[in-house]
């Protein structure tokens, strides 16, 4: 939920990378990442954030496949799209990239716009969306064990980046894009995995 993230700007925060590296260390286990620069296509919606796509992916015995996607955006002034931090959900059409419902939050308030851009979510087509599954499903290959995944991923100028991949990911999201309960599907899903129960 973007909880214990940070975005600092080393040049202009008064501290030299040694001190922020010192700094880092002292408090514990952490990453550094560079900050992800989103194509314009996709910050017409919130230039603060990095509006990102969850690609849900299982490991099945016939193969991996992507049954949900929905994209993340966030608010004017935050740079997190995570639902629990106020961002906004919007199903996608897994089969031709184009969002499909309106945008909601996690209390339940709905948008057909974005409320900061008012730019409108129904009918969006996202860049080169196909990729973004090719690249969700490889990543998925690499990683056989872990049967069940939710992968960010950010448009770019060079194309869609992974962000992370959730292995403890949940179903929150597109139950509330779609509303309605995915219980079924996903049993239907599991009933045909390798598992070990």
């Amino acid at each position: 939920m973007g909880r214990s993230i940070e975005l600092i700007d080393s040049e202009n925060c008064g501290k030299s990378i040694r001190e922020l590296f010192d700094e880092f260390i002292a408090g514990g286990k952490f990453i550094v990442e560079e900050k992800v620069q989103q194509s314009s296509i996709m910050s017409v919606f919130n230039e603060s954030s990095v509006n990102t796509i969850r690609c849900i992916t299982f490991n099945t015995k016939n193969g991996i496949i992507v049954p949900y996607c929905f994209m993340k955006s966030g608010r004017k002034g935050s740079f997190v799209d995570n639902g629990g931090a106020g961002g906004i959900l919007v199903g996608i059409d897994k089969n031709t990239g184009v969002l499909n419902t309106n945008g909601f939050d996690e209390f339940n308030e709905r948008y057909e716009c974005h409320p900061d851009s008012k730019v409108p979510f129904y009918g969006f087509q996202l860049p080169d969306f196909e990729k973004a599954i090719e690249i969700s499903k490889k990543m998925s290959a690499m990683i056989p064990s872990v049967k069940f995944i939710g992968w960010d991923l950010a448009h770019t100028d060079k194309g869609w980046v992974v962000i992370e991949g959730n292995g403890m990911s949940q179903l929150i999201g597109p139950q509330i894009v779609w509303e309605y309960g995915v219980k079924e599907e996903v049993e239907k899903i599991i009933s045909g995995m390798d598992l070990i129960l």
